[in-house]
């Protein structure tokens, strides 16, 4: 079912970019609440909706490429090598800086963007390990998913298909 969020501009010079915010607040409340259309009310909790808003952007970022992986070495405390790299997603806002998985992972989960945003991180995370093997540097590296993830036999299937297709067997 199609979920329509609608917005009027006020008296007052809103701009495309706000516009676009309460558009989007408005579609993810139709969605959450099955209304199929709902019309940006000003007076919805300010709280909820700059959650509502940061979703909206989070959709417009896997596009714009600002979900950028960290990695976190991993070292033998014994001997001090490194063993491995585990890649961590941040999310590079251009309003907000620099996003941590806390505030945007969850917000993932409600419009239906945590399939994209795992196989963005997954193939930016096989890219680059591919790159270092290239370069004669290869490094364990894991990335954690979540558990309704690996659960998922499509999901599965395509994080092995894609390891045997981008990194080798």
């Amino acid at each position: 079912r199609a979920s329509i969020g609608m917005v009027v501009p006020g008296e007052q010079s809103q701009g495309a970019v706000t516009l676009t915010k309460h558009g989007d607040i408005a579609m993810y409340i139709a969605k959450g609440q099955h209304l199929g259309v709902f019309a940006y009310d000003p007076r919805v909790d300010g709280h909820a909706a700059s959650k509502l808003a940061l979703a909206g952007d989070l959709r417009r970022a896997l596009d714009r490429g600002e979900l950028i992986l960290y990695y976190q070495p991993k070292v033998n405390i014994s001997t001090g090598d490194l063993v491995g790299a585990e890649a961590l997603v941040r999310w590079q806002h251009p309003e907000h800086g620099l996003v941590v998985p806390d505030a945007f992972l969850p917000l993932a989960e409600r419009p239906g963007l945590i399939n994209p945003l795992a196989r963005h991180v997954l193939d930016r995370a096989l890219a680059q390990a591919r790159l270092r093997t290239q370069r004669g540097r290869p490094l364990p590296q894991p990335v954690h998913l979540a558990t309704r993830l690996r659960a998922q036999r499509v999901f599965a299937g395509r994080c092995g298909r894609a390891r045997v297709g981008r990194t080798g067997p």
